[in-house]
């Protein structure tokens, strides 16, 4: 199986340096696009996003952080016929993630629009420093899980 690993805002592709080696020993490939992004403050970041890791992971990730545009976040895309597609997908939740914008109404909306039974890691946002091993192991799991209904467009 082929992963390719796409960061959130404020990370980069330096994010998934501990995930894509369990990936690999597992005989999956791996392969990180680079957006890097900025957090305002290490204590912030460290809060928001790595409250589970070593204190040496933290301080690392930190230093990594780059800053946010606003304007692709804002910029509409066109996928023509993504909602009609029939794609493998799944997701993992991260049940100590400090960064769910929406909440709980917000994460059944997204689990809904997906049409899968989401998997749950208990970790920070950042599962893949702080435990990438389980990560590597749920993500390979998630490849066999099928959906459980179509995609939705709201």
């Amino acid at each position: 199986m082929r992963f390719v690993l796409v960061h959130g805002g404020c990370h980069g592709a330096w994010c998934w340096e501990k995930l894509i080696p369990e990936l690999r020993k597992r005989g999956h490939e791996a392969v990180a696009i680079d957006r890097r992004f900025r957090f305002r403050s290490d204590e912030a970041a460290t809060d928001f996003f790595f409250h589970d890791c070593s204190p040496e992971v933290a301080q690392w990730a930190c230093s990594m952080l780059t800053p946010q545009p606003l304007a692709p976040m804002m910029e509409a895309i066109s996928i023509p016929r993504f909602w009609a597609a029939d794609l493998p997908r799944s997701l993992i939740l991260c049940r100590q993630s400090r960064s769910s914008g929406g909440g709980e109404a917000g994460m059944k909306h997204t689990i809904t629009r997906l049409g899968v039974e989401p998997f749950w890691m208990d970790s920070s946002h950042s599962p893949f420093l702080s435990q990438p091993s389980a990560c590597a192991e749920l993500m390979i799991e998630a490849t066999r899980r099928a959906p459980i209904g179509p995609l939705r467009p709201s």
